[in-house]
């Protein structure tokens, strides 16, 4: 399985090192900061998670993989953008200097902008308008940059649990929830398989945020353990259900919170 993923990576990589314009073109500059972005690590999680749920639908990989890459050019403007000292005012990010700070802060918005440019146009390769419709509206104001709003208000105040998930779902969740949903706009799934879907796909990002506050040791630590382990194993039972279909997306889902 690990070669498997490892192959896929090595796709999603080499079409986004393609599609994006090379270093040496002009502005120069700003093509260095585009690529120093998207290629300074990561697990490429969310197009990894599109194939996975394509995969169990039988959707074309070559007819999804646009959409993968879209997605994590997005993902990856807004990592710029929130290290920006405007925002969480992050120094490193991958164990490496944040945009902003090897390339400077004007530099690095204008990547950020243009990555979000080009992740519509890889998603706008698959003809699907409502998939453009839909992701704009997860990474809007009542998405991820509604989300990061609200952090802002609230940083260094105390805030409910509750508040601090809806927070968490905005501004991660509902971008995850679409990965999970692109084999939807390619073919009618029966309705208890989407269901299905759309439940794990709930899971998956409040868990993920879970396992992020952990990781960086913020709340009720035990609690949150308990918390995750009881996700953990509702996604895992739904994944199972799927069958040797699911396969590769338990894999995934093991690889990213059974430790936890």
């Amino acid at each position: 399985m690990e070669e498997k993923i490892k192959l896929w990576i090595q796709k999603i990589e080499k079409y986004i090192d393609e599609k994006l314009p090379k270093e040496n073109e002009e502005p120069k500059i700003l093509n260095e900061a585009i690529r120093y972005s998207v290629f300074s690590g990561g697990k490429r999680l969310r197009p990894l998670l599109v194939l996975c749920v394509c995969e169990i639908f039988d959707i074309e990989f070559e007819k999804v993989l646009p959409i993968a890459c879209g997605i994590e050019l997005i993902h990856n403007f807004s990592l710029i953008h929130d290290d920006l000292p405007s925002m969480d005012n992050d120094d490193f990010r991958r164990g490496l200097p944040t945009c902003h700070k090897k390339f400077g802060e004007g530099i690095a918005i204008l990547a950020g902008d243009t990555l979000l440019s080009y992740g519509f146009k890889f998603i706008s390769e698959s003809g699907k308008i409502e998939i453009i419709k839909d992701i704009a509206d997860a990474i809007g104001c009542y998405g991820m940059a509604g989300g990061q709003a609200l952090d802002l208000i609230y940083k260094g105040k105390k805030i409910e649990e509750k508040e601090k998930r809806k927070i968490d779902y905005m501004k991660t969740g509902k971008l995850f929830e679409i990965c999970f949903k692109i084999p939807f706009y390619f073919k009618k799934v029966k309705k208890e398989d989407k269901k299905n879907i759309e439940r794990i796909a709930k899971d998956f990002g409040i868990a993920f945020q879970i396992r992020d506050d952990i990781e960086d040791k913020e709340g009720d630590i035990d609690y949150l353990r308990k918390k995750l382990k009881k996700i953990y194993f509702r996604m895992k039972k739904r994944i199972l259900l799927l069958g040797k279909k699911g396969e590769t997306l338990l894999w995934i889902m093991n690889k990213i919170y059974k430790k936890f």
